[in-house]
């Protein structure tokens, strides 16, 4: 496999505790707050759904619910990566260029190293997206049916995961860049 020669691993692996740290963190840091607000003003404005109504109200409702969202990817992703021994954290690629870049920070997003060292199916992150996806059928209205919008919801979430990855990729690199000048 391609992946484990293409990406940096840091030495040892998580506690129980760091990865609870580590989940505790995710949900706490100012990405998360944005997001969960700019996806709020693109539903808002969408008008999904439209039992929120608009207005402060609604964009609470749906800043509420991204946030309750987040919070249980990960109470399952902690559960998950935990139970399965994989690492939730990522690994920046060892390889240059835009292109093969790209496709590690895809792969690492369906992919996870164990907390041996192992690479494998992200089945925590795979699972802890969808699950919250399906069980926060519970606390929204319905657009089509529980089964459909809880997939929608885990994939968007799978799409966002590869928009952070991407980030934490390029960032370090963009911001040496500014630095320079």
């Amino acid at each position: 496999m391609l992946l484990p020669a293409a990406l940096s691993a840091q030495d040892g692996a998580l506690t129980p505790g760091e990865k609870l740290g580590f989940h505790g963190k995710m949900l706490l840091r100012p990405t998360q707050f944005l997001t969960a607000g700019a996806g709020a003003g693109i539903s808002q404005c969408l008008g999904h759904p439209e039992k929120y109504g608009q207005g402060a109200a609604g964009y609470a409702k749906r800043f509420a619910s991204n946030e309750a969202y987040a919070v249980t990817q990960h109470m399952l992703a902690f559960g998950l990566n935990t139970a399965l021994q994989e690492d939730p954290r990522y690994f920046r690629s060892t390889r240059s260029g835009f292109w093969p870049r790209t496709k590690d920070v895809i792969a690492h997003t369906l992919l996870t190293r164990t907390d041996s060292g192992a690479w494998r199916v992200s089945t925590w992150r795979l699972a802890s997206q969808y699950g919250a996806g399906m069980i926060s059928t519970a606390w929204n209205p319905p657009l089509t049916s529980p089964v459909v919008d809880g997939i929608r919801r885990g994939s968007i979430g799978i799409g966002l995961d590869i928009v952070s990855n991407f980030a934490l990729e390029f960032l370090p690199d963009a911001k040496k860049l500014f630095r320079r000048k």
